[in-house]
């Protein structure tokens, strides 16, 4: 995939209460981002999620973790998700994936995108014979 230089990513945006789906693809568009935008050191990309944060979200990092500056990026990002995401029982993400049912208007493909996402919150795992 050629991606214009010129035209670069938007930042991910993190805000509170987001749902373990939405933080998952936030994880994988962040992978995405550093990728595309040459961040490669540690403080860079320490400086970075955190400014991916909105407001509110950073000042409840700032007033909870006196140690957020000495932080990496691994660290960083499990205090934010930590703060950021609502958790969910997994319990509670297989029956909701049991009970999902398409919509009338939904196309197959976003039906089944909803789909693989809810069972990624499930944590199921695949056993071979």
């Amino acid at each position: 995939m050629n991606i214009d230089r010129d035209a670069r990513l938007e930042k991910p945006v993190i805000t509170a209460n987001m749902t373990p789906l939405q933080w998952a693809n936030t994880e994988k568009y962040w992978t995405l981002y550093k990728k595309e935008s040459r961040i490669s050191s540690e403080s860079d990309r320490t400086t970075h999620s955190l400014t991916c944060c909105d407001q509110e979200l950073r000042d409840q990092l700032f007033s909870i973790h006196d140690d957020i500056f000495e932080m990496n990026d691994v660290n960083m990002l499990k205090r934010i998700k930590n703060m950021a995401v609502k958790s969910e029982s997994v319990i509670v993400a297989q029956v909701n994936l049991v009970r999902s049912r398409q919509n009338p208007e939904e196309p197959i493909r976003s039906y089944y995108a909803r789909l693989k996402g809810q069972a990624v919150i499930c944590v199921y795992t695949v056993t071979k014979k």
